[in-house]
């Protein structure tokens, strides 16, 4: 493990055990990094989608060091589950702006315009095969999410899972057969 990497899992460990002042410090090492990976998920998924990366990166931080601290094992873990926090927000504020909308609720107009109902659907979609994928395969399950929602590479993936990139590569081919099929179906 590298001297920076070791420093921030020596942070993350703190910043867990409610050391603010560490959780600062540890937020400031990983920030650029999770901003990236938003950039290009949300570049990538919602290109006219008006969340902005960096909301979408502090959502992930009160998710992960909010009144509700997640214990975080080391540097990898944290990156795992910050991928995990990207996907649940989306998915959340997918259900939240179709709750609006099935209860006739006013929504802005960025709410209706920039996420269109197939994404909408697509999404949501996604998030319930991947728990179905989950019980079937962790680790593709796990490639999945890491690729698609932390918008991780293979080499970042298979280094972030502690697995070889070919298992990525054969995880992620497995879980993207099996998603079409089931969405297909």
């Amino acid at each position: 493990m590298t001297t920076r990497a070791a420093k921030i899992t020596h942070l993350l460990q703190r910043a867990a055990d409610g050391d603010s002042e560490a959780a600062n410090l540890a937020w400031d090492a990983v920030y650029r990094e999770l901003e990236n990976i938003a950039k290009g998920y949300l570049r990538h998924e919602y290109q006219h989608q008006t969340l902005q990366a960096s909301d979408l990166v502090h959502e992930v931080y009160l998710r992960l060091f909010g009144d509700n601290k997640v214990h975080v094992n080391d540097r990898k873990h944290f990156y795992r589950l910050a991928a995990r926090q990207m996907r649940y927000y989306l998915v959340d504020r997918t259900r939240k702006k179709r709750a609006r909308k099935c209860e006739g609720e006013n929504i802005s107009l960025d709410d209706c315009v920039v996420i269109g109902q197939e994404l909408d659907e697509r999404l949501l979609a996604l998030d319930a095969l991947l728990v179905e994928l989950n019980e079937l395969d962790h680790e593709a399950a796990s490639v999945v999410e890491m690729r698609y929602f932390g918008g991780y590479s293979e080499v970042r993936t298979a280094e972030l899972l502690s697995i070889s990139s070919a298992h990525v590569r054969d995880h992620f081919e497995f879980a993207k057969a099996w998603l079409r099929k089931r969405m297909l179906s």
